[in-house]
């Protein structure tokens, strides 16, 4: 059995540890297919840090931070994002994840007693379906509308040109 990369780890007082910067991802959620789809390749375990790896991103990618401090995000030549990474550094502890990222994505929302089904395209709403009597209603429409426009819509490599 494959051992799961640790994503989680209790930090040694006084020991200095990397953060993700280009050319250093996450070790845990490296072993996606859909990021080695995107053209991520990721290398060895880093022997100063096993939380991550040596990565190499697709030519005019670059790794950048975000407004939250525990996001960044792996975007592509036209900005958009193609990949998360979240890095939480405590006193005591720290954890490191890499996820791919899809074009569009989709959220309900609840106004009072009804639910509405929202199509994101990289966080813009596109789509808004009418209000539905429960969040599953609200869910199958806006995957409905994605279904029909982009059938393919739950690939991370579909859409992006």
């Amino acid at each position: 059995m494959k051992e799961r990369p640790k994503s989680f780890e209790r930090l040694t007082p006084g020991q200095v540890y990397l953060a993700p910067q280009e050319g250093i991802l996450p070790d845990f959620g490296s072993d996606s297919s859909e990021l080695s789809a995107m053209g991520i390749v990721f290398g060895e375990k880093r022997d100063d840090d096993p939380m991550f790896r040596d990565a190499v991103l697709p030519d005019g990618w670059t790794l950048r931070s975000t407004n939250i401090p525990t996001l960044y995000e792996v975007v592509d030549t036209s900005g958009a994002r193609r990949a998360t990474v979240r890095y939480v550094a405590s006193s005591d502890s720290r954890s490191a994840t890499i996820k791919a990222v899809r074009r569009f994505e989709v959220v309900v929302h609840k106004l009072e007693d009804l639910h509405v089904g929202v199509v994101l395209d990289q966080s813009n709403a596109i789509y808004r379906a009418k209000p539905r009597d429960t969040q599953e209603e609200a869910l199958a429409a806006a995957n409905e509308f994605l279904s029909i426009h982009w059938p393919e819509w739950e690939s991370y490599s579909q859409y992006w040109d």
